[in-house]
Order: structure tokens, then sequence, then C-alpha cells
């Protein structure tokens, strides 16, 4: 019997041995998250009255060299989490799912080597996902609660034995992002030009009620495959559409070098209905990812929302590289 602590590494060797007396040895090891140990951190979100996708962000400074790092981390209702502009983990769509009248699972990301020896900051990103989002046949928002929340626990020790913990608190600040709206049903905009001619200040956060933690159980949402367009089809409605060559649950990733305001709409469907794009059977749900440029080279796909796919349509460019998708 195995007596677990929180934050602790196991390693483990198993020996196994066939009737006919062969043996086989590996090694590997497990990592304990945060279990029952209180958390430092607090429940963070945004002002009552802003309803608009934040971006959580702490600046903070290290002294030495890092020795070791895990990020604790979870957020209502997706989030993503960035050290110095690189993304922790590889996981999509965390805290994934979740009855958030009980629990919410947290993850434990390895950020070592994320960290430098000075000036650092932590951004979280937050997207609606099933807690805030359009949900359900009836297509209700906010089911589960109306405002975006994060918690986050950077426990770093440095290369002469001290540990940091940088947690969320109220030294926190948050300021708009760039998604226009996300959502599971409806799908992602990711505009570059939101705040464009508008005041986006840093504002104080809030601390939050929250809800209770418990370590991560959902199996890794991460990418498996990659696809490339099989065929782009010109319908005979006049539309472009883009073919992957068969069904499956993702997203479409795409190097945007358009110019500045330029609008590139996709809209996912299943199957064409006398050669034309056709997604009725998705009933109410846009199932969209629209892209508004500011003008700038990068490769863009959404955060926080998937799709049951094998055609894409799309709108606002003229002419379409399959290379590029």
């Amino acid at each position: 019997p195995l007596s677990l602590r929180p934050r602790a590494r196991y390693y483990l060797r198993i020996q196994v041995t066939g009737d006919g007396g062969d043996q086989a040895t590996g090694e590997t090891w497990f990592e304990s998250g945060k279990m029952d140990e209180p958390w430092q951190a607090k429940w963070i979100g945004t002002q009552a009255e802003d309803r608009f996708h934040p971006l959580f962000f702490r600046r903070f400074s290290l002294e030495q060299p890092v020795a070791s790092a895990r990020l604790y981390v979870t957020g209502l209702g997706l989030y993503e989490a960035y050290l110095n502009g690189e993304k922790a983990g590889n996981d999509l769509l965390a805290p994934f799912c979740n009855d958030y009248n009980e629990q919410v699972q947290a993850q434990t990301y390895d950020v070592a080597a994320l960290l430098k020896n000075g000036e650092n900051s932590l951004e979280i990103l937050t997207g609606n996902g099933w807690y805030k989002g359009r949900l359900g046949y009836e297509g209700g928002k906010e089911i589960f609660g109306d405002r975006f929340q994060v918690i986050a626990e950077l426990r770093v020790t440095l290369l002469d034995g001290t540990e940091r913990v940088i947690g969320t608190d109220e030294s926190w600040r948050y300021r708009g992002s760039d998604f226009e709206y996300t959502d599971i049903y409806d799908g992602e905009c990711l505009n570059r030009l939101l705040w464009q001619g508008k005041e986006n200040p840093e504002k104080p956060v809030c601390l939050m009620p929250g809800k209770n933690l418990t370590d991560r159980y959902s199996l890794p949402v991460t990418v498996k495959d990659r696809l490339p367009v099989r065929e782009i089809i010109r319908t005979p409605a006049g539309e472009t559409v883009l073919d992957m060559g068969q069904n499956f649950a993702g997203d479409l990733e795409y190097t945007a070098d358009f110019p500045s305001g330029a609008r590139i709409t996709l809209d996912h469907g299943e199957i064409l209905q006398n050669g034309n794009f056709y997604r009725d059977n998705l009933r109410t749900a846009k199932s969209e990812f629209v892209y508004v440029s500011d003008g700038t080279k990068k490769e863009v796909e959404p955060l926080f929302t998937f799709f049951g796919f094998r055609y894409a349509k799309i709108e606002g460019v003229e002419a379409v590289n399959p290379d590029d998708f």
C-alpha cells in the first residue's frame, strides 16, 4: 500500500514473468498533484460589469536560475496558461468535462523550461466552454455560472533550494483579450482589432468564492493527427469548400497572412447536399471560426471550441492555397 503525499514523485519498477519463465522489466514514474493540500492561491475573476473575455496576468521576478517548477491551475469555463508567452502543457479544452456543481479538475504542468532568471510573466486566457457558454437542446447560456474565473499556483524551486510560490490573489490584473466570442456550439471569433479605438485598461481582479478542486482525472485532450486538405471544391452555389477527406473532431489551423481588417470565416459541416455546403443538421449551431486580421502574418486556430466536420466553407480569401491549412 502506498501512502501518497501531495506534489511528490514516485518511481516504480515492474517485472513481468511469463509462463515459460521469461522475464521483462520496465521502469516509470508518476507525480501526485495537490491532492487535499490547501491552496495558497485564491480564485479570482473579473468585475461583475465586464462581459468581455479577459486575459488575467501577473508579472514577477526570479533572483536565480530555476531548478524545478510546477504550475497547478484551472479555470472557468476553459483556459490556457502561458509563461513568458509560451503555453504551459499541450492540453486542449482544459479543464475538460466537470460536474461544476461538485468539483473542478486542476491540471499540473512542468514549466521549468519556460521560466528565466529575472523578469517573468504568467498569463491566463479564458473561454466560455461548457461552464457559461450556450449549451443543451434549448440553447441556454450561463447554466453553471456567469463570471470567468481562474486559480493558479506556480511553485518554483531555485538552484539554492529556495521555493517561491506565485499564486492568484488580489495583486493580479486583467484586461480584455482579442476573443470576441467563444462557444462550443457556435464556435469562436478571434478579432485582432477588437480594441482598436477603444480603451482597454488594466483592472484589478475580484476575489471569487470559487469551486471545490480535485486533481485531474480526465484523459489528456491533445492533437492526435494532422490532416492535409484533400481537395478544394468549387460548389454549384459558387462556394469555396475545403474537403479534409474524412469526418473527425478537431479544428483547422492555417497561416493567416492578410491585410489589416480582413475577415476570414470558416463554416464547418459534415456532408455536402446536391454538391453544396450543408450544415442544417446542426440546427442553430453556427459552428464557425472567424478571424479578423491586424495585418501581421500568424498561425491561427481556435482555442476554446472544436468541430465535428469534413468540409469547411471559407469566405474572405480570394485565392485559397490548400498548403496553408
